[in-house]
């Protein structure tokens, strides 16, 4: 059965363990594969800073040609309810964290935000958001007190 090795940051390695879970996406395949942590390197490679994970299929995909460069999204932890967000909508996500969106007036606020950085597009909120709320994809698309109308 056909295995897939990840190069993980040292940094974010330290949150996984044998047994997690994971999905692998292939190309020209329509849906991630399911697939489980069967081993981790002790080692952190100097050159890279980076450990490599072993995954195994929980079904064997139908093709995976040996070197096919695969997208793999480790499952570290599951929320009940949670807001996820593009990281692309955060303006300054490394110092004053903040969205753009749209206030009760229908005028342009910033808000700030915490959330959880995981080197991913899309970033779980933990503070500053509601359910509900309407949020600028394109935080330069309008500024601070601009009048925009929310997209159905």
């Amino acid at each position: 059965m056909p295995e897939v090795v990840a190069y993980v940051d040292e940094l974010y390695a330290a949150d996984l363990s044998v047994g997690m879970t994971a999905t692998i996406t292939i190309p020209g395949e329509t849906k991630p594969l399911a697939a489980k942590i069967i081993h981790m390197e002790d080692r952190v490679d100097p050159a890279t800073g980076a450990r490599a994970v072993r995954l195994a299929f929980d079904q064997p995909p139908t093709r995976a040609p040996a070197g096919l460069t695969v997208s793999v999204n480790l499952i570290v932890e599951r929320r009940q309810s949670a807001i996820s967000i593009p990281r692309s909508a955060i303006l300054s996500p490394g110092t004053v964290p903040r969205v753009r969106l749209l206030n009760d007036v229908g005028e342009v606020a910033e808000q700030r935000i915490g959330f959880v950085d995981w080197p991913s597009e899309n970033v779980i909120v933990t503070s500053g958001l509601r359910p509900g709320m309407h949020l600028l994809a394109d935080p330069l698309a309008a500024k601070p007190g601009d009048r925009v109308r929310a997209a159905d």
